[in-house]
Order: C-alpha cells, then sequence, then structure tokens
C-alpha cells in the first residue's frame, strides 16, 4: 500500500515505534526476504518473544498476533524492523488496505436512504412521546 495512512494509523504507529524503541532485540536471523529475532521487554528478561518477518509480500508472524487480529504493525514486529539496518519502519506496507484515507472515504460514500418525509417537521414532532 502506497497511499497516506488515516490519522488514526499515524497515531498507533508513532506510539509503537515510541514503545519499540524501549525493547531489546537479540538473535537476528536474516536470509533475504525473511527476518527474524527474538524480542525482549528489558525489566521482564524472561518474557521473550520470536518474531518472523516476511520482507517480500509484508508478513509478519509473531506470537501476540496483533498484526493479524488488527492489520497494524505490534510492537514486537516494530522493534525488529528498527533494530535491522536499512528497513524503513515508516513503511506504509506494514499496515492493512483499510487504514488507508482513501478506505476510510470510501466507508462514507454510500447514498443514505430517504426519509420520505415531504415536509419540514416541527421540534414537538422530533421528540418522543410523553408515555
Amino acid at each position: 500500500m502506497t497511499e497516506p495512512l488515516t490519522n488514526f494509523a499515524v497515531k498507533n504507529h508513532t506510539k509503537m515505534l515510541e514503545v519499540a524503541s524501549r525493547r531489546s532485540v537479540s538473535w537476528v536471523e536474516w536470509n533475504g526476504t525473511e527476518i527474524s529475532g527474538k524480542v525482549t521487554n528489558p525489566p521482564n528478561i524472561l518474557s521473550s518473544v520470536r518474531v518472523s518477518i516476511d520482507t517480500s509480500n509484508h508478513v509478519i508472524k509473531c506470537p501476540c498476533k496483533y498484526f493479524e487480529d488488527s492489520g497494524m504493525l505490534c510492537v514486537h514486529a516494530a522493534a525488529l524492523l528498527g533494530y535491522v539496518h536499512g528497513l524503513d519502519v515508516n513503511s506504509k506496507y506494514w499496515y492493512e488496505s483499510r487504514f488507508s484515507n482513501t478506505s476510510y472515504a470510501s466507508t462514507y460514500d454510500v447514498e443514505l436512504p430517504s426519509t420520505g418525509l415531504d415536509r419540514v417537521l416541527k421540534v414537538s414532532e422530533l421528540l418522543p412521546p410523553e408515555l
């Protein structure tokens, strides 16, 4: 996806990168198209996850399942991408197309059905009944 992201996705991405900067990455392997590594939260060294990122078709495999569930970059993948030199973490490829401005605008590009009213209603007609 090369279209601009919605404001929501941009804010989420910024937050993920901030949190990811506090993670430590180790055991990074690169086989040309796939990056894998171990991402750890420094205060709790025992909790670490193994993340795998296929850069050719932009698929992230992480035990947290955030990417699969939300369609957005997870903090573990953001930490791994940030660690690997030369990869653009700001790339819009790591978000599903539903987070693009075009997709967002098309959500509201639907004709609403007519109310069938031929006249302007009075305020008393719009209020709910007393009983």
